[in-house]
């Protein structure tokens, strides 16, 4: 990905009309949190944060507040939309490699065991939605995260939230090819600019 290329485009998204889990599917590079970084300005100890990182999750929480600005019912629920109540987070993170190839099968995606940690992605990803999705990342009582490289794939993140107990799609690796199969056939050329409405269908 080049450094002009946005690091997170919101491609597809589902919200439930009632109680249930709602989806989130980003096309983009995973990316670990930083460490905090430090440096003396003027005498003084300031920390900040890696540039990857920050952009990860400034472009991913432009992409939600987007959708949620249109004037639209399906897109009419206050935020954060878990305000309170203990949820579930499932984060699903993948790396393609090698060249893309439209629809490669779940079958060909390995389990990751290399960097970036997959702590430092999950981390990433809970705090650029605080606010958004949930009021807190201190209500997540359960996360699964998943981790994995996929030869002629995208890269790719997808988020589920729901209350505990709620039923979850990435339960059934065939509900989760459907999705992936779908963003496949995305051409990269047609690839919607981070802030681009046409990336929500």
């Amino acid at each position: 990905m080049s450094s002009n290329e946005p690091l997170a485009v919101l491609t597809s998204m589902c919200l439930p009309k009632g109680p249930g889990t709602s989806s989130f599917h980003f096309i983009g590079t995973p990316v670990p949190q930083s460490r905090p970084r430090a440096r003396l300005i003027k005498g003084k100890v300031r920390f900040y944060e890696a540039k990857r990182s920050r952009l990860w999750k400034q472009q991913a929480r432009e992409c939600v507040k987007e959708v949620f600005s249109l004037d639209h019912e399906a897109f009419c629920a206050p935020l954060p939309l878990y305000p309170s109540g203990p949820l579930r987070v499932a984060i699903q993170a993948q790396h393609g490699i090698g060249k893309h190839q439209v629809g490669p099968s779940m079958e060909e995606r390995v389990w990751r065991a290399t960097k970036p940690d997959i702590d430092n992605i999950t981390k990433c990803v809970l705090d650029a939605f605080n606010g958004l999705l949930w009021a807190d990342d201190a209500q997540i009582a359960k996360l699964d995260a998943e981790h994995f490289t996929c030869e002629g794939g995208r890269s790719l993140v997808t988020v589920e939230v729901g209350e505990v107990g709620s039923v979850f799609m990435f339960d059934g690796d065939a509900q989760f090819d459907d999705w992936k199969r779908e963003v496949e056939e995305v051409d990269e050329a047609d690839t919607p600019d981070v802030f681009s409405r046409q990336a929500i269908h």
